[in-house]
Formats: C-alpha cells, sequence, structure tokens
C-alpha cells in the first residue's frame, strides 16, 4: 500500500466514507494493487534473470576447473616425464628407485640399476639431423622398453642415456637376460632418412645392497661401470668393482693435482729429434715437443697418467696453450744457437681443435713472440675427423694460411679413411711406431709401411717413421723412400738445454 492511500484510508476512518471517498479510495487501492504486480513482475523477471545467469557461470566455473584439472594432470606428468620419449624422466627415476629400495629392504629382496648409454650416438646428428636424432631416441626407448618385465622401469636421464630399475631380482641370471637383450635390440640397423645406422650401448651395472644402499650411490657406480664398458670397447656391459671407485677417486685426485700444477706452472718440455734420413746423410729437420709433469721431489710424470684426465675434466686446453707458448719461448732461445730455425712439433687433441678459439688463440700466441709460423707443426690424430670433417679442414686451411704445418698422427691405428686424406690439408704422415715395431720380422707389418709410404709420396706429403729403433729398421725405411724418422735409434726424449748440446758438438 503506498503513502497516498494510507492518508486517505487513516482520514476517511476518523471522518466517514461518502460515495466520492470511497471511489477515490478504490482508485488508490487499484493504483498500489498494480504497482503491487509491477513490482512483482519486475521481480520475478529478475530472478529469472539471476538463475540464467547463474546458470551460465555455473557452466563456466565446470569448464574452468575440468581445464585447470586437466593443466594440472599434464603439469604433473610433464614434471615427472621426459618430453620426447614419455619415458620417466630424472626426477621420476630417482623416485622410483627410492621406493624400488624401500621395498627390497622391507622384503630382503635385490635390485639392480642398468646405466645405458649409447655409443657414437653423435654421428646421427651430425650426418642426419637434430630432428631425426629425436627421432632415433624415440624409437631406441620403444626397442629398449619392449624387452622388459611389467615390473621394471625404463627411464631417461637426458641425452643419450637410459636407466633401467630391476627390481625383485631372484637371481644374476635375470640381469643377465635383460642386458643381453638390451644389446641385442640395438644391434638391427634403424633406418633413417632412408640410410640404415647400427648404433650400439654401453652398460654399467651396479647391485643393491652389494654396491651400495642410496639412490645416488648406485647411480654413481652404475656410471663408473658404463664408462668401463666404454673404455674397453663399446658395445658391452660391465659391473661395478671396487677398483672403478678407486680408480675414480685417482682421477678426482689427478685433477685437483692438475689444477694446481697448472697455476704453479710445473711442467717441462722434452724434446725427440726427427732425422731427415737417405743414404748419404743424416740432418735433423724437427723436433717433437712431449710434455712432463715434474713434482715437487724432482719426479716425472709421463702424459699416459694425466693427458686423458685432462681431456675429460676440461684442462687439456689450458696445457695446449701452455705447450705452444713454451715451444714459441724455447724457439726464442734457439734463435742465435745451432737449432736455430728448427721447426718444433705440438700435439694437439680433438677437444682442442673442435674449441671455436683454437686458430685466434694459436696465432695470437705466435704473434706475441714473433714466431715465424713455419716453426710450428700441429700433431693431429685421425680421431680429429671423425665429427665434423669440413670444419676442421676449414680451420687447419686458416693455420696453413699463417704458414704453421700439420702432421697426421699414428696413421694406420684409426680408420686411415683414403676418402678423407685426399682432401685434408696436412703436410706430414707419420707411420705409427706399431708397424715400425715388427715390420723387421713381420712381412705384413712391413707390407703395410711401405703401402702407407707409398701413398704419402703418391699425395705428395713427407712420411715420417715413428719408434724407429735399430739400424735394421732404419735401412729398411730408406729403401722405401721414407723421408723422415724419429725414435730411440737417435734419441730418447731430453731436455732442451741436452739437446743443445748435443747439436752444439
Amino acid at each position: 500500500m503506498n503513502k497516498l492511500t494510507k492518508r486517505l484510508l487513516k482520514r476517511h476512518l476518523k471522518e466517514g466514507f461518502d460515495l466520492d471517498s470511497i471511489s477515490k479510495l478504490v482508485d488508490a487501492f487499484s493504483e498500489t494493487i498494480d504497482q503491487y504486480e509491477q513490482d512483482r513482475l519486475m521481480l520475478e523477471r529478475s530472478l529469472m534473470l539471476t538463475s540464467d545467469e547463474l546458470n551460465e557461470i555455473n557452466d563456466t566455473l565446470r569448464h574452468r576447473i575440468t581445464e585447470i584439472q586437466n593443466n594440472q594432470d599434464l603439469l604433473k606428468h610433464q614434471a615427472y616425464h621426459d618430453s620426447l620419449t614419455a619415458l620417466p624422466n630424472r626426477t621420476n627415476i630417482m623416485h622410483t628407485i627410492h621406493h624400488a629400495l624401500a621395498l627390497a629392504k622391507r622384503h630382503q629382496q635385490k635390485c639392480a640399476i642398468l646405466f645405458i648409454d649409447l655409443d657414437d650416438f653423435k654421428k646421427i646428428n651430425d650426418t642426419a639431423g637434430h630432428s631425426e636424432g629425436d627421432r632415433f631416441l624415440i624409437e631406441v626407448s620403444k626397442r629398449l622398453q619392449s624387452i622388459l618385465r611389467e615390473s621394471d622401469t625404463l627411464g631417461r636421464l637426458g641425452g643419450d642415456e637410459f636407466i633401467i630399475i630391476l627390481e625383485n631380482i631372484a637371481s644374476g641370471s635375470q640381469i643377465t637376460e635383460v642386458y643381453n637383450r638390451a644389446l641385442r635390440s640395438l644391434s638391427t640397423p634403424f633406418i633413417i632418412d632412408g640410410n640404415p645406422y647400427v648404433v650400439s650401448c654401453s652398460i654399467g651395472i651396479s647391485n643393491f645392497p652389494q654396491d651400495g644402499e642410496t639412490v645416488e650411490e648406485l647411480i654413481r657406480k652404475a656410471d663408473l661401470a658404463m664408462y668401463q664398458a666404454k673404455k674397453l670397447g663399446k658395445n658391452r656391459f660391465h659391473y661395478f668393482d671396487e677398483s672403478l671407485e678407486r680408480l675414480a677417486i685417482h682421477r678426482v685426485k689427478t685433477e685437483e693435482s692438475l689444477r694446481e700444477a697448472i697455476e704453479n706452472n710445473e711442467f717441462v718440455l722434452y724434446y725427440q729429434p726427427k732425422i731427415q734420413i737417405n743414404q748419404q746423410q743424416e740432418t735433423l729437420v724437427g723436433v717433437e715437443a712431449l710434455i712432463r709433469w715434474k713434482k715437487e721431489d724432482g719426479s716425472l710424470i709421463f702424459p699416459d697418467s694425466f693427458i686423458p684426465i685432462a681431456e675429460k675434466c676440461g684442462l687439456i686446453r689450458n696445457l695446449t696453450k701452455w705447450v705452444i707458448t713454451e715451444a714459441c719461448r724455447q724457439l726464442k732461445r734457439w734463435k742465435n744457437t745451432s737449432l736455430a730455425n728448427i721447426p718444433i712439433s705440438v700435439n694437439i687433441s680433438a677437444i682442442d681443435i673442435a674449441d671455436h678459439g683454437f686458430v685466434d688463440s694459436t696465432l695470437s700466441i705466435l704473434k706475441n713472440y714473433d714466431t715465424p709460423g713455419h716453426l710450428i707443426n700441429l700433431e693431429l690424430t685421425e680421431s680429429v675427423f671423425f665429427d665434423d670433417m669440413n670444419t676442421v679442414n676449414f680451420k687447419l686451411g686458416e693455420l696453413h694460411n699463417n704458414n704453421l704445418t700439420i702432421s697426421l698422427d699414428d696413421f694406420g691405428t684409426g680408420y686411415s679413411s683414403l676418402s678423407y686424406i685426399q682432401d685434408l690439408q696436412i703436410d706430414f704422415l707419420k707411420i705409427d711406431k706399431s708397424f715400425i715395431f715388427g715390420m723387421s720380422k713381420n712381412k705384413k707389418s712391413l707390407a703395410i709401411v711401405k703401402s702407407i709410404i707409398d701413398l704419402g709420396n703418391n699425395l705428395g706429403l713427407t712420411v715420417i717413421a715413428e719408434g724407429v729403433e735399430t739400424a735394421e729398421d732404419k735401412e729398411i725405411l730408406i729403401n722405401a723412400n721414407c723421408h723422415i724418422a724419429q725414435g730411440y735409434l737417435y734419441s730418447r726424449p731430453i731436455e732442451a738445454g741436452e739437446l743443445e748440446e748435443i747439436y752444439r758438438k
């Protein structure tokens, strides 16, 4: 009831009603009823509109909740699975092994960790491209997954490294069966971009509880065993044993000592003469610089004991830079002696030549010591050319343009591919000493030596034989038209002062 109607009704209740008043009151009541009806309809429409909106909001909320749940599931899957192969990733693997060890402890069971690394996988990426390399990894994961039991777990640590977790092992034969299946599964060629590829794998194995009781320890020891399998020739397995850990500790200590030795300049160069040989005379035409690590007590450590470790931990660049620098210093010292203008050969690793800054760094050192390029010879083994021959050859061209000479060292022990030797910018071909040692008594070794010499001569290269120890070896090489000999027949590696003394006389 509106205010006007209320006032009319109150007044007429006091004063009494007449016809006109009643009419007015009826009209007022009608107006009030109409207003109430309008208000009611408006309220109904408002309530109906709100209800529709609420239904729409509810539908939107349900959709968003489902979307959020799906995203959460996806994020959880991505957090625990490898994006390429969909296998359990490192985090997932660690959790799985932790759970497996807890279960094995509770039930006094055995577990095994198989650490798998593909052999020479890089050649797939280099020759077929990274997208094909990814397809290859997916196929590898499928093959490995197919050889396992439902209770076993396959995961990808990253790159070309995989891990297999074997639970509830009743006997060692179960492990044997799995690693044999793994090796066989990869022996069938993979067809990539129409070309067949065979990529083997190396497998390291650690056992719970005998090799360790923590996740980190078992993975680390399986990793050590895997590297030993690679060292023994690849495409094989190796169980962890305590000697591997002792070797790893030795490597770590050697690496620490190497860093200190580089800082403290604890290295010296020894030099082995290279002699030009013919029937008339023998002439010194160069020396090879060989690094030695001189300890505080005066004892010498030979490069075989520390160079592999230096290559593994990245210190080889520092050592190579030191050797080149010291060789340039020595050439400067010899400038006014009988050894003036005698070239020095320096050994270069594949890691050095792969370094983008190697050429500039080398040329900078020569410039700092005013060293003519032709007095520095770089010796590289065939392994330098395996990864990217075109890039390596381009770098050799840059060095050649600055008059440095290049030797292909240890020829005959690697792939010795004739297809790349004809294109390489090299000046010297060095026959590996393993062939020289036996050639006087072994007809096959002699045939190989003569063939390498003929090859070098036909390609216009200077041929060097290393490991020459007897006069008989020298005569064979002279008759085969070898140009230069190096070995104990002439001199062992000696310090610069001793070399100066010999050639001064």
